[in-house]
């Protein structure tokens, strides 16, 4: 299960594999806006990729 709480991506662990982390999951969620599709790890790294390149700044994403 996942979820956004703003620009926040709150995951838990299912204790099994998914079919989520795959070079066509990567391509979905490319040159979307959070929202735009389900919420997912990729949505929140293509944002920050996107902002480091727009406003020409450091990101900061923290996995814990």
């Amino acid at each position: 299960m996942q979820t956004y709480t703003g620009s926040i991506l709150v995951a838990v662990n299912p204790y099994q594999l998914l079919p989520i982390y795959t070079p066509d999951q990567i391509r979905l969620y490319t040159n979307k806006k959070i929202g735009e599709m389900p919420p997912h790890i990729f949505a929140i790294a293509d944002n920050c990729y996107f902002n480091m390149q727009r406003n020409s700044k450091d990101q900061c994403c923290i996995i814990r």
